[in-house]
């Protein structure tokens, strides 16, 4: 399935998540012009777990900044702005958008971290969005578990029509698929399943339940649930 909205109101205009999503898009663009230059310019700027401890640790900082806005083709970029564009709004308008900017970088960070920590041997640069999208994915989770998101089926990749189903099912499936790769690729030595840096993912998800837990905690109480009929 592929999330194309989530059926519930936001109370303000998201315009941290359209700024990130603008960013990225402006990034690629510049991406697209450097040509035969973008392999080494993503050596150069972003995340490589093999270099983290050699590099100067203000480099290390930046280098898991900037691999939050780089991604490696179209696919990649539209993919997870789609994601963020659908989830993203809900987060902020809950959040406010100084604390939605903070938790989108944290869960960024986080997610960078947990990939290198656990692919330390690879020297492959990560690149993408979706980590500090899964942190979003994670908050969704805990916020809005009985929202009902419409998405496309897909069969073989293939849209064969439309369906709803709550959030907590949705999400929880997207987390447990991701575990579960996690796992595989622990077993399998590789730092990646088929080119996802997946507990990038896991990284960030679960980053993004527990700053949510702690937020609404201490800073603002849990959102009334839709209801489940």
């Amino acid at each position: 399935m592929f999330p194309i909205k989530v059926l519930r109101d936001t109370e303000r205009i998201p315009y941290v998540t359209y700024a990130i999503i603008v960013i990225n898009v402006l990034v690629f663009l510049w991406e697209l012009s450097l040509g035969m230059q973008l392999g080494q310019t993503f050596n150069d700027l972003a995340v490589v777990p093999c270099t983290i401890g050699g590099d100067p640790i203000v480099d290390t900082i930046l280098d898991f900044a900037r691999s939050m806005f780089l991604h490696g083709s179209w696919v990649h970029l539209i993919g997870n702005m789609a994601f963020l564009l659908v989830f993203g709004p809900h987060i902020e308008s809950f959040m406010g958008r100084k604390w939605f900017l903070l938790f989108y970088l944290l869960a960024g960070y986080a997610a960078s971290f947990a990939h290198a920590l656990l692919n330390s041997w690879s020297c492959a640069p990560t690149v993408g969005a979706s980590g500090a999208i899964s942190g979003i994915l994670g908050s969704y989770l805990l916020l809005y578990p009985t929202t009902r998101i419409r998405s496309v089926v897909l069969l073989y990749r293939i849209p064969v029509g439309t369906a709803e189903l709550h959030a907590f099912y949705m999400l929880l499936y997207i987390f447990l698929l991701d575990l579960i790769d996690g796992i595989g690729q622990l077993a399998a030595d590789s730092f990646t399943i088929g080119g996802v840096a997946v507990w990038a993912h896991v990284g960030g998800f679960v980053t993004g339940a527990a700053f949510t837990f702690l937020f609404t905690a201490f800073v603002k109480p849990l959102p009334k649930w839709d209801s489940l009929d």
